[in-house]
């Protein structure tokens, strides 16, 4: 069997409000892929978050199941 090339992943992990949305506005701005969904812009961030909603939603949901929330 042939060999499948593999292509290059970023991921960037942080807690709320430690910059992790300019960090991957950066990689967007310098070439890396986006999200297919991004979270909304809104009155805390105008410029939108470059993160993806539905990452969002399962770490919302693994908090919940935890009887927890982001801002715990």
């Amino acid at each position: 069997m042939g060999r499948v090339e593999l292509g290059t992943c970023v991921v960037v992990l942080g807690m709320h409000r430690s910059g992790t949305s300019a960090i991957s506005g950066a990689f967007v701005a310098l070439g890396a892929g986006s999200p297919k969904t991004f979270m909304s812009a809104d009155a805390n961030n105008e410029k939108g978050y470059f993160e993806s909603l539905a990452i969002m939603r399962i770490n919302d949901d693994v908090l919940k199941s935890a009887g927890s929330f982001w801002f715990d």
